[in-house]
C-alpha cells in the first residue's frame, strides 16, 4: 500500500508515525557501513526525497515495507529530508498539516520552525534551479509559485 494513499484510508497520524519511525532509523545508519567512502562528520545517509510519495507500507498499513526512489540519495543534512517530508505533507495534503506532530513524534526530533523553513524555501530553490537546466519555462514558472507559497508557510 502506498502511503500517500493510506493517508487517507488507514488514518494521518498512523502513517506519519510510520514515517517518522522510518526516517529516524535511516538517519541512525552509518554511511560507511553502508559503502559510502566517507569522513567521520561529512555528513548523513539522507533519501533527498523523503516523504508519503515515496513509502511502502504493508498491506494493513501497520509497518513499512520499502522506502523506494532513492535516485537523489547522497550524504548530507538529515534536515534535508525532514524538510521534504513536511512540504509534501503542507503542499499536497494541508488538509493535514496538523497531524505532522506525529511524523515529528516517532522521528524523535522537532527542529525549530525557521530552521525547517529555510530548508524547504532552499530545496524548492534546489528544484528550480534543476527545471532551469533542463530548459523548461514551464515547471521554472510552477517552482516560482512553489517558492512563493513556501515562503508564506506559517507554524
Amino acid at each position: 500500500m502506498h502511503a500517500q494513499d493510506a493517508l487517507s484510508t488507514a488514518g494521518p497520524d498512523g502513517v506519519l508515525g510510520l514515517c517518522g519511525a522510518a526516517l529516524a532509523l535511516l538517519h541512525s545508519l552509518d554511511p560507511a557501513d553502508l559503502g559510502y567512502p566517507c569522513k567521520p562528520g561529512e555528513g548523513r545517509l539522507v533519501h533527498g526525497d523523503f516523504g508519503p510519495q515515496n513509502v511502502l507500507l504493508d498491506h494493513a498499513g501497520t509497518s513499512v515495507a520499502a522506502v523506494i526512489d532513492w535516485e537523489f540519495s547522497r550524504l548530507g543534512n538529515p534536515l534535508e529530508d525532514l524538510a521534504m517530508a513536511e512540504w509534501v505533507i503542507r503542499t499536497h495534503h494541508p488538509e493535514l498539516a496538523g497531524h505532522l506532530s506525529s511524523f515529528y513524534r516517532a522521528y524523535g526530533a522537532r527542529p525549530d520552525w525557521p530552521a525547517r523553513k529555510e530548508a524547504m524555501v532552499r530545496l524548492c530553490h534546489g528544484f528550480r534551479d534543476f527545471c532551469v537546466q533542463w530548459g523548461d519555462p514551464e515547471a521554472v514558472a510552477m517552482w516560482d509559485q512553489r517558492i512563493s507559497a513556501t515562503e508564506g508557510f506559517r507554524e
